[in-house]
């Protein structure tokens, strides 16, 4: 058995937020910038058996922020409700030597989704956050999105945690899913269009003049910290910068 001594974070208070509707790429380039706006670093995870249908400029803004420069695999298990840890607590920590709102901290951690429960004991921000993206999580089972993703008290641990959570949904997500979320942005794209065309609209949580809503993401880029990001590989022709 292991003493425990649980530090209390000491930034501010985390947010989940939503990104849902059509086009991939712009979905994932808005969800990488709000993460590099709260920090430079994030956790990366894609739901997807594949990133092909994300563009190059989408997959560089995430492989160069996320903190191994590439997505985590994910198995839709490790996103639901895991099983009562119970009397297991006792043969992992010494639970007396721990104080008992400390005690009820690790309680609910234990309660996460085993995917979250690895992305917060890893290293945090010096402030003490930890942000985590979330891509394409309509290609999990609809059970482990309502069951793992939709409840509230596991947005309220994370928040708690100072841990944010960004997610991306293609299409129309469950209103459970929806309503759990703090901020929730819709992103509209019309086939054939390029990324930066695509129209973005906050649904739920940015404050009056927070953000211009609706725009295009191009019209967003000064906003979001993205307009002297240069994208590109070395050499003639293949450097550029966004948009």
């Amino acid at each position: 058995m292991t003493d425990v001594s649980i530090v209390p974070p000491t930034a501010d208070g985390g947010t989940t937020i939503l990104v849902f509707g059509t086009g991939e790429s712009a979905m994932s380039i808005l969800a990488a910038a709000l993460a590099r706006q709260a920090q430079s670093h994030f956790g990366w995870a894609h739901c997807s058996a594949s990133t092909q249908g994300m563009e190059a400029t989408a997959l560089r803004l995430l492989e160069e922020s996320s903190e191994d420069h590439g997505p985590a695999e994910v198995d839709p298990q490790d996103l639901a409700t895991p099983p009562p840890y119970g009397a297991h607590l006792s043969r992992l920590v010494v639970t007396e030597t721990i104080p008992p709102a400390d005690r009820s901290r690790l309680a609910d951690y234990l309660r996460l989704p085993f995917l979250l429960q690895r992305f917060l004991s890893r290293a945090r921000a010096p402030d003490g956050r930890t942000m985590l993206v979330l891509t394409n999580a309509d290609a999990l089972p609809s059970s482990v999105t309502e069951d793992g993703l939709a409840r509230a008290e596991m947005h309220e641990v994370l928040r708690r945690e100072h841990a944010s959570l960004i997610v991306t949904y293609r299409g129309i997500p469950p209103s459970a899913l929806s309503r759990a979320f703090e901020r929730v942005y819709r992103i509209e794209s019309r086939p054939g269009s390029r990324w930066e065309e695509a129209v973005v609209t906050s649904e739920r949580g940015t404050e009056p003049g927070e953000m211009p809503s609706p725009a295009t993401l191009s019209e967003l880029l000064p906003w979001l910290g993205l307009a002297d990001i240069p994208f590109g590989g070395p050499g003639p022709g293949h450097g550029h910068y966004l948009p």
